[in-house]
């Protein structure tokens, strides 16, 4: 993480993991800084022409000397700007669709397909009826799928 804080004399100071390691980075190598902010607070993506946006944006067009974030690294990047070798490593990664008629009342129906839905059914009637069949009446049929599938 990358903080940067504000005195009361508008002087920057950075914090967080990051801030402190390019803190200690820049101190050792006796070099002064200053901090600047891309103006759409972004890490960067690809525009027209070949520009980018955001922080990769700025060490493109030559704005800044180096650019300090958690940025992902990816081929299109990778062709832009030079990376330092990884300092950390998040494992906890996925991905997922956006959700598109999953907000309706019944969008779980969505989590399978139809067949598969009609499969679940069938068992479940089935595994009913064959549990009856086995008590012989001993008990109901409500009572067999209460004792099966209902609270115990």
């Amino acid at each position: 993480m990358f903080e940067v804080h504000v005195n009361k004399n508008g002087k920057k100071r950075i914090a967080g993991i990051e801030g402190k390691f390019a803190d200690e980075i820049f101190t050792k190598m006796d070099i002064e800084y200053d901090i600047v902010f891309p103006e759409d607070n972004a890490y960067g993506h690809e525009v027209s022409g070949g520009n980018w946006t955001g922080v990769v944006g700025m060490v493109q067009r030559g704005e800044a000397d180096l650019g300090i974030a958690t940025i992902g690294v990816n081929e299109n990047r990778f062709g832009v700007v030079e990376f330092s070798f990884p300092y950390t490593t998040d494992r906890l990664t996925f991905a997922v669709l956006k959700p598109s008629e999953w907000l309706t009342a019944f969008g779980f129906f969505n989590l399978l397909d139809f067949p598969t839905w009609m499969l679940l059914f069938g068992s479940f009637l089935l595994s009913t009826a064959l549990f009856f069949a086995m008590l012989k009446g001993t008990m109901s049929y409500f009572d067999v799928v209460h004792k099966l599938f209902g609270a115990s």
